[in-house]
């Protein structure tokens, strides 16, 4: 159950949202602050937090805010705009909040239980799990089992669930329990084009070839890709994004033990312009 008043606090070690990683320090007072962009009372929060580290700074105080439902690029949004001075890190899959009984009060927001919610599932890639990721398949089994609990309990709290693919749509379908809630297909927008380059970018093949644009990680599955190839022996394939991850190193690995280097180009990140082009 969440800490109780009197007992060890929960230790963690979180992604910073800044940079680098925060943990609770031990031997000292601290305020471990849960806090999102969205919350209004947090704004008028923080100068107190800042107010509170300053005065109380000859004791040792330390403040750790703790971003808590919120997206990444609004919290650091937020967190600039209020010029938060201490450690702030991120609570990805809220199991600290959980540990320190952070939840909304339904007694105190009386109207909480009957705002509509529109649950929005962008995708269900551990679902297709890479073997990239060096774990058993039982082990995969149950790491899916476990997050699909979790997507559980906010489908039941949902009106209806929006998604951006017939195939995550038939994913949603097939795994969960919707009883009877809609499933939508909203599919992603596109930012405005930029201009093509004017010429064909050194790295493309002359060759018809097969593209994917995207960083090289394991739910994005390119490695599938490598099979569709070898039914198109007369293409080639671009596999484009940022390949210095230990799936993009996967990749290059798997396509030599295919036989397949000759034909498969990996240029790393390329530009709008290129994109275009392409």
């Amino acid at each position: 159950g969440p800490a109780e008043i009197g007992a060890p606090a929960p230790g963690f070690r979180l992604p910073g949202l800044r940079r680098g990683t925060v943990t609770l320090p031990p031997g000292r007072p601290v305020v471990v602050n849960f806090w999102a962009s969205w919350c209004n009372p947090c704004r008028k929060e923080f100068p107190l937090l800042g107010r509170a580290q300053r005065r109380y700074a000859e004791v040792g105080l330390e403040v750790i805010g703790v971003s808590y439902r919120d997206i990444a690029a609004d919290a650091r949004r937020f967190v600039a705009q209020e010029d938060a001075e201490w450690a702030v890190a991120r609570d990805p899959d809220g199991r600290l909040a959980a540990a320190y009984g952070v939840a909304v009060d339904e007694a105190e927001h009386p109207l909480a239980a009957r705002v509509p919610v529109l649950l929005t599932i962008h995708a269900l890639n551990f679902l297709h799990a890479s073997p990239a990721e060096g774990r058993s398949d039982e082990d995969r089994e149950r790491e899916a089992e476990r997050k699909l609990a979790d997507i559980q309990r906010k489908c039941d709290r949902a009106a209806a669930i929006a998604t951006v693919s017939q195939f995550v749509a038939d994913d949603i379908r097939a795994r969960l329990v919707l009883r009877g809630r809609p499933v939508h297909v909203v599919h992603n927008g596109l930012a405005a084009a930029a201009a093509a380059s004017a010429t064909r970018p050194p790295w493309a093949p002359a060759d018809p070839f097969l593209l994917t644009v995207g960083n090289c990680l394991p739910h994005k599955n390119f490695h599938a890709l490598f099979e569709l190839l070898d039914r198109v022996p007369e293409s080639r394939l671009v596999i484009a994004g940022k390949k210095t991850t230990p799936y993009g190193e996967f990749l290059e690995q798997e396509a030599a033990r295919r036989g397949r280097t000759p034909r498969v180009t990996m240029p790393g990140e390329v530009s709008d312009g290129d994109r275009q082009w392409l």
